[in-house]
């Protein structure tokens, strides 16, 4: 038996067009791995800014 404590062991980035589409997809993934995921979180991002480190010249 393999078991982890602590800690994710899987992390997965999704684009989907709704949060429908997203549910849709976990339960999917419960449906192919039944015994193996015990839970899951999901983080809704609506707006990604972009930061620039280094001028361009």
């Amino acid at each position: 038996m393999n078991r982890t404590i602590g800690g994710e062991t899987l992390e997965i980035e999704l684009h989907t067009g709704s949060l429908e589409s997203l549910h849709i997809i976990l339960k999917d993934f419960e449906k192919i791995f039944p015994d193996t995921i015990e839970y899951y979180d999901y983080y809704v991002i609506l707006n990604e800014l972009k930061v620039k480190y280094f001028p361009e010249n």
